[in-house]
């Protein structure tokens, strides 16, 4: 077979910037949501934003539902968006040369507020707040 003649090149895990937040689909959404309420409670910056790709998008959701019902006047836009990814195969036998594969992969992205929900009020996929009692 083709491809047992090819290694998958590792690559450097991207930084991501202060007010943004990766999801994986291992880790539980509570973690997430913690982490994301002490951002947006920390003021350093106005916009959180968090990222997943593939099956760690119902996990966004789920983080951000979780804060909806318990953060006061918290103002969220969805995005969908197609992540590509470069996969670097190196070869293992001589003679045959580097591959690269690209994949397109579906992913969401959400923004978060509590002081600045005029930047993204007019996103399409903009959500209000709730109604807390």
């Amino acid at each position: 077979r083709p491809q047992d003649k090819y290694k998958l090149q590792q690559k450097p895990a991207e930084k991501t910037q202060d007010n943004e937040i990766r999801i994986k689909s291992q880790a539980r959404p509570f973690v997430y949501a913690a982490y994301a309420g002490k951002l947006l409670f920390e003021d350093k910056h106005p916009i959180l934003n968090m990222h997943a790709t593939g099956s760690a998008t119902s996990k966004v959701i789920q983080v951000v539902e979780y804060l909806r019902k318990r953060v006061k006047n918290l103002h969220v836009a969805y995005e969908i968006q197609t992540t590509e990814f470069k996969d670097v195969l190196e070869p293992l036998e001589e003679g045959l040369e580097t591959q690269v594969e690209i994949r397109l992969v579906p992913s969401l992205k959400a923004e978060l507020t509590i002081k600045q929900a005029d930047k993204i009020n007019t996103k399409p996929g903009y959500m209000a707040t709730l109604e807390h009692s």
